[in-house]
């Protein structure tokens, strides 16, 4: 059997090496890359230019500083463009300058504040008519503003009149009791009203003692 191969050596290197690039050569369709040569250095700066630049910025620097002395160096030539006449204040002839002051330069008045506005009274509720109980009395109402004068009957006797008057939403009443024609004595009764006006609950203070109270339409 043919070898094929090369055989590399360390003491030949260069010529194993050789011989095995030659015989690939000879190979159809490998063709032999020729080495590229390196890219030529740059080329070394210019001598001299770093140091026109600099001269150039300095020169630069010395012209701005001549302009602007020429232009803002003589200050004795400096006008004031909005001049202050300090002889515009005459202060009174009474001699009492802090007094003119504080009357010439006095802040304005403050503006008074409007008036604070008054609550709304609520609407006196109407009471005139017929009112019962749940033990069978009728109250007959009549009412003028907040106040009231009624009477009370009872199976078609008048048991009671008396008068009365809105504190608010109270309704303060006094009444005279009878009975048979008689004066049982005074019931005095603090009744409030119910959220759609159509009763009235309280107690009231007579001659049994305090007892609730409760009138209705």
């Amino acid at each position: 059997m043919r070898r094929q191969a090369f055989e590399l050596a360390d003491g030949r290197w260069r010529g194993d090496v050789q011989r095995l690039v030659d015989a690939l050569a000879k190979i159809p369709g490998l063709e032999r890359r020729q080495p590229q040569p390196p890219p030529p250095p740059p080329p070394p700066p210019a001598k001299g230019k770093s140091r026109r630049v600099l001269l150039a910025v300095v020169i630069s620097l010395v012209v701005i500083g001549v302009l602007v002395e020429s232009e803002w160096g003589d200050l004795d030539g400096f006008q004031n463009d909005y001049p202050v006449d300090f002889g515009a204040y005459d202060p009174g002839a009474d001699g009492d300058d802090d007094e003119d002051f504080a009357e010439d330069f006095a802040p304005p008045p403050a503006p008074s504040s409007p008036p604070a506005a008054q609550p709304v009274a609520a609407a006196i509720p109407d009471v005139s008519g017929l009112w019962r109980t749940y033990t069978g009395e009728v109250y007959h109402f009549e009412q003028n503003g907040a106040n009231v004068d009624f009477y009370a009957e009872a199976a078609g006797q008048q048991i009671g009149v008396g008068q009365g008057r809105f504190d608010g939403q109270v309704l303060r009443l006094a009444m005279t009791m009878y009975l048979n024609g008689l004066v049982m004595g005074v019931a005095n009764c603090d009744m409030q009203p119910a959220p759609d006006g159509r009763s009235y609950t309280g107690v009231c203070n007579g001659p049994n003692g305090i007892l609730p109270a409760q009138i209705f339409r």
